[in-house]
């Protein structure tokens, strides 16, 4: 009798179904993929337009331009400049360009520019500040207006509207026209000198202390001429700090109208003031 059997073969897995699968999978993506690119294509075109309608609608047209507080800048200057602006996109109107326009005005330092939508303009404006007052020898440049140095080397009028601040008048200095931008600037060879002593007085509190007069701008340095004949103080050409710290350390032990010399190194001496002006 013949035995019977059943070979039963390896069960196969669907192949060609999963390469469908496969297939479908692929087909699915890049769908999706054409999809993502339509959208932001769409996205673009929209940001776009969007773009386009800030810079161009009469929405973002500037009507108001304010500014902060201001001391010195002439009025009339600072309208010009603003109305020059209006009707301007706000957007298109950029920081850098607000920026250059006002610091071209002599007493304005710097701006800070902030938009308030739609369509105002906020400038807050930072001065230069007068230091001294400046004695002009030169008859070209004479004015009856006062003269004032402030914080770059500049030499500008006291303006019309505001009275003589009251500051120490320094002397013996020269005082140059501006060939390019106009108007007057201590010698450059002095003009680093004279604002590191201006520092120093104030970094020190020299005129709390002991009120100022004149500053003096000799061959052999600089002399500081005390209010009240209280004195004047020789400070050479450097180390104002160091040498002004001393003086303020020993005042109380020296009298008044005396000629002070610190130019010595640990050393205050004095002797009877020369009674010529400064």
């Amino acid at each position: 009798m013949s035995r019977q059997a059943l070979v039963i073969g390896e069960m196969r897995t669907a192949g060609g179904g999963g390469q469908l699968a496969r297939r479908r999978r692929r087909r699915r993506s890049r769908r999706w993929l054409a999809l993502q690119i339509c959208g932001g294509v769409a996205l673009l075109a929209a940001l776009a337009l969007t773009g386009r309608w800030f810079v161009a609608s009469d929405t973002f047209a500037i009507g108001r331009v304010k500014s902060g507080a201001y001391r010195y800048t002439d009025q009339d200057d600072l309208q010009q400049v603003f109305a020059a602006w209006l009707g301007a996109n706000i957007w298109s109107l950029s920081s850098g360009e607000i920026n250059a326009a006002l610091t071209a005005l002599p007493w304005i330092r710097a701006v800070e520019v902030k938009r308030q939508l739609p369509n105002t303009i906020e400038i807050g404006l930072q001065e230069w500040r007068p230091l001294v007052t400046v004695a002009v020898s030169d008859a070209a440049a004479a004015q009856t207006q006062d003269r004032v140095l402030i914080g770059d080397g500049r030499v500008l009028p006291v303006p019309r509207q505001l009275a003589n601040p009251g500051l120490p008048v320094l002397v013996g200095v020269e005082v140059e026209t501006m060939a390019d931008e106009g108007g007057w600037r201590l010698a450059p060879e002095q003009s680093d000198a004279v604002l590191a002593l201006i520092a120093a007085m104030e970094d020190v509190g020299l005129e709390n202390a002991r009120p100022v007069d004149f500053l003096v701008a000799r061959p052999e340095g600089f002399a500081i001429v005390l209010q009240g004949d209280a004195g004047r103080l020789l400070v050479g050409k450097d180390d104002f700090y160091e040498r002004l710290e001393r003086f303020l350390s020993a005042r109380d032990h020296i009298p008044a109208g005396v000629e002070i010399d610190l130019r010595f190194r640990e050393r205050v001496t004095y002797r009877s003031a020369q009674k010529e002006l400064p």
